[in-house]
């Protein structure tokens, strides 16, 4: 991703919520939750300083829960932060909170933290701080690494990094939108058969073609690239750098579903996996397996998956990491798939399954997250999940 990662680690399966500081505020509401905790209450921020109080819940037996609050120190540079812990609450119950902490040009940032935790993570461009209307009736996620989307209602709610305009919605977006795609610095969304896109445009990934603006059924959103499908013809716009725009005269016609990532661009016809764009670590070299019976496909941009006859094939990627190396338990049964930079997921019944690099605790989900999901939309430093309707994010962040 564009984002230097600067310390990488693990941050609990929460949804997070954001202050922002101002001068002689009026007391404004916090919320964070996991799935098994939660806390809330009020902050009000006079000058640099910043007045918290409220409570963590835990309606589990195990472990500890605190509310850890990250607020920046005025005038320092670089820029240096600050961490307030309130007390612990373990075991079932119900702590209160209160806690002054420094609020700088940033304000204090929110996160419900469990006690087995390496670290609660920092949330820098507000990737994690989801949205309260984001919380339940989502239907469907997105996830560029650096911004998110979720549809609810046939709206997108977008949250995140916003320096392109990726994460400013219009108007056309809010209502009548059937599917949703990220980009690295864009959006797309589907309404009515017309493919929408915001963000930005160097690569003209948000120019949608005329061809787009119509008849479309489904959509994919590479690094800086788009896909589309219109009767069964892929439409290719954006970004050319690896030759993904020159679709191949195999799949103008009868395919039947598309997946980018990086510079890579598959598609599905007659059961038979096409790739075309980027190979620089196999991620279209198709094996013989998937040149049949092949319903859907998946990629990262460095490593593919296929699903056939509820079976996952997986192909590309790194020689040592793992993510092409289908476990026993994937290789029937699965119902959907997912693929991040060394990592795969696959959705078998009510349980979440996923390989790849064990060194990246990004592949190694929460325990929480591995039973009742309903969707995933992973990347190479965050994930998101939905379990029923609601949504939870997890991942590897830039460290304070």
């Amino acid at each position: 991703m564009r984002r230097a990662i600067l310390a990488a680690v693990p941050l609990l399966l929460a949804t997070l919520g954001v202050g922002t500081a101002t001068a002689a505020s009026t007391p404004q509401t916090w919320h964070v939750s996991h799935l098994a905790a939660h806390a809330q209450g009020e902050s009000s921020t006079d000058d640099w300083n910043t007045t918290i109080t409220g409570s963590v819940t835990s309606t589990s037996a195990e472990g500890c829960y605190y509310l850890l609050v990250v607020s920046d120190i005025p005038g320092t540079k670089p820029t240096r932060y600050t961490k307030t812990y309130s007390a612990k609450q373990c075991g079932t119950g119900t702590t209160p909170v209160s806690m002054k902490v420094i609020s700088g040009y940033f304000g204090p940032s929110y996160r419900l933290c469990k006690d087995t935790d390496d670290n609660c993570g920092t949330n820098y461009f507000g990737q994690d701080v989801i949205p309260a209307q984001a919380r339940s009736g989502i239907s469907a996620v997105a996830n560029s690494g650096n911004h998110f989307l979720a549809l609810r209602d046939g709206g997108v709610i977008a949250w995140g990094d916003n320096d392109y305009g990726e994460s400013t919605v219009p108007a056309e977006a809010q209502s009548g939108v059937t599917a949703i795609s990220a980009g690295s610095t864009h959006s797309l969304a589907l309404r009515n058969g017309k493919v929408l896109a915001w963000g930005d445009n160097s690569r003209g990934q948000t120019a949608v073609p005329a061809e787009a603006q119509s008849g479309v059924t489904a959509i994919a959103a590479g690094y800086s690239y788009n896909m589309a499908l219109k009767g069964g013809k892929v439409l290719v716009w954006g970004d050319n750098s690896w030759g993904q725009d020159k679709v191949p005269a195999e799949a103008q016609s009868g395919v039947t579903a598309i997946a980018a990532a990086g510079g890579v661009a598959l598609a599905v016809k007659d059961g038979k996996v096409l790739g075309w764009g980027s190979n620089n670590n196999g991620e279209r070299t198709i094996p013989a397996a998937a040149q049949s019976g092949v319903s859907t496909v998946a990629t990262s941009g460095f490593h593919s998956l296929a699903l056939k006859d509820g079976k996952v094939l997986a192909w590309g990627g790194s020689k040592n990491s793992g993510e092409a190396i289908v476990p026993a338990a994937a290789q029937s049964g699965v119902s959907s798939i997912a693929a991040s930079d060394r990592c795969s997921y696959a959705i078998k019944g009510s349980q979440l399954l996923f390989w790849g690099d064990s060194d990246r605790k990004l592949c190694q989900l929460p325990a929480e997250a591995t039973t009742g999901v309903t969707a995933i939309a992973p990347d190479q430093t965050r994930s998101l999940i939905l379990k029923g309707d609601q949504v939870f994010a997890w991942g590897f962040y830039a460290g304070y």
